[in-house]
């Protein structure tokens, strides 16, 4: 009995004291950008290729932001244009109108962190989108779009 818990000592001040016996994760600073507030993907892997930190992290975050655009998952896009002629004495307007379905977004939106241990390999990359920003910027290009509509309308 007395081996045995000398044992179980020496194991836990090993796996205590031993800096190479560690688990690997995420940034715990990225944990917030998990929530419900954001639009995110996380990626991560060893470096089995010996690529250059920036170039995996690099490689590794591409994919992430790929994902982020990939999980929002559809927005319309309606345009509109209006066309007045006068030819003759004649006055005519044309009214054309599309609208399509795409998955679009705006790049400028998506931000991304990086993560690299060279001890080990071990990178990893977050790309995330702030809802409420998003929100803020697709809402300032609606009303810009609008007003630039209303103008064309009074011409």
């Amino acid at each position: 009995m007395k081996m045995r818990r000398l044992f179980l000592v020496s194991l836990s001040s090993l796996l205590v004291l031993c800096p190479c016996v560690r688990a690997q994760g995420v940034p715990s600073a990225w944990k917030g950008y998990q929530s419900d507030n954001y639009v995110s993907n996380i990626q991560e892997s060893y470096n089995e290729k010996n690529e250059g930190a920036a170039e995996f992290t690099g490689y590794l975050a591409d994919i992430a932001v790929a994902n982020v655009a990939r999980s929002i998952k559809m927005k319309v896009r309606d345009m509109a244009q209006i066309e007045k002629k006068a030819d003759n004495g004649k006055t005519s307007v044309e009214y054309y109108s599309s609208t399509v379905f795409i998955t679009d977004v705006d790049i400028s939106l998506i931000e991304t962190r990086t993560y690299y241990d060279p001890a080990d390999g071990y990178g990893a990359a977050i790309a995330f989108i702030d809802k409420a920003a998003a929100l803020d910027f697709y809402l300032k290009s609606l009303e810009f779009a609008i007003r630039e509509g209303q103008q064309s309308c009074r011409l």
